[in-house]
């Protein structure tokens, strides 16, 4: 089974979910929950339910 068919972009404002994993757009670095904006390169972030 392939992992990226199960991913599911969703909003930010999305409920916090320990099924959600949340990275930045720009260069990947994974995100707390509370993140809006990526520590590493000031970009966007993504929220994927598992």
């Amino acid at each position: 089974m392939r992992l990226l068919p199960r991913l599911f972009d969703v909003s930010s404002g999305a409920a916090t979910d320990e099924r959600m994993h949340r990275e930045c757009r720009s260069c990947g670095e994974n995100v707390g929950d509370e993140t809006t904006e990526c520590p590493a390169c000031g970009g966007d972030i993504a929220v994927y339910a598992l």
